[in-house]
This record gives C-alpha cells, sequence and structure tokens, in this order.
C-alpha cells in the first residue's frame, strides 16, 4: 500500500513536471508573438514613440521645476512665519512701553476730546456767523 502510494506520488510528479514544461513552452511562445506584435507596433509608431519620449522629457522637467517652486515656496512660508513672530513680539514691546504711559495718552485723548468739541463749536459759530452777515448784507441791499 505504501509502495502503491509512493508509485502513484512518483508518476503525479512526473505528470506535473510535463505540464510545467508545456505551460512554459506556451509562455514562450506567447511571449514571442507579443514581442512581435509590439516590434510591430513600435515600426507603425515610431515618430510617434519618439515624440512622446521628447514630451515625456518635458514632463519630467516641468514637475522638477514644480518641485523647485514647491521648495521655495516651503522656504518663504517659513520665512514669513519667523516675520509674522518678529513683529508680534514687536508689537507686544510696544504694547508695554505703551502701557507705561497709559494715564498720560487716556489724559491726553479726553483733552483732544475736549479741544475737538471747542473746534466743533468754533465751526458752528462761525458759519452761524456767515448766515447772520450775510442776512444782514441782504437786509441792508
Amino acid at each position: 500500500m505504501i509502495e502503491d502510494k509512493r508509485k502513484r506520488l512518483h508518476y503525479e510528479s512526473i505528470r506535473i513536471e510535463e505540464i510545467k514544461k508545456e505551460v512554459k513552452t506556451s509562455k514562450d511562445k506567447v511571449s514571442e508573438r507579443l514581442q512581435i506584435i509590439e516590434e510591430k507596433v513600435y515600426e507603425d509608431t515610431k515618430p510617434l514613440q519618439e515624440e512622446k519620449g521628447k514630451v515625456e522629457g518635458k514632463i519630467s522637467q516641468v514637475e522638477k521645476e514644480i518641485e523647485e517652486i514647491e521648495a521655495m515656496l516651503e522656504k518663504k512660508r517659513q520665512e514669513r512665519e519667523s516675520l509674522l513672530i518678529e513683529r508680534q513680539q514687536q508689537e507686544r514691546q510696544i504694547d508695554q512701553s505703551r502701557g507705561k504711559y497709559r494715564d498720560q495718552i487716556v489724559k491726553l485723548e479726553k483733552e483732544m476730546d475736549k479741544v475737538q468739541r471747542d473746534e466743533d463749536k468754533n465751526t458752528r459759530e462761525a458759519e452761524e456767523q456767515k448766515v447772520e452777515l450775510a442776512d444782514l448784507q441782504d437786509y441792508e441791499e
């Protein structure tokens, strides 16, 4: 019984090897036919193939330029971020300095409001005088 199994397995392995050889032969024939067709396609489209090669070269160049521009853009973004941080620090320092003079600033702003009100009042009075003067001139005529 074991001997029968061994024989059967031996013949089965021989059969499998023959099938593998047949498959390899078939694959080789198909590959050869495909190669022939590819060669015919290349011959039929040789000018297009050459042009395609040139276009692919241009695409590669453009992609390289895009990568360079993106790298430069990232560098500029980092530079901008650094400058924004620097500006923010300066603004804080300015605000701190302004804080030292807060009382004086508030006092001067109130004074400026008063001066503006006085100016507005004087402007109104000057306009009223012009109207009165015009009325007086009209009356004298």
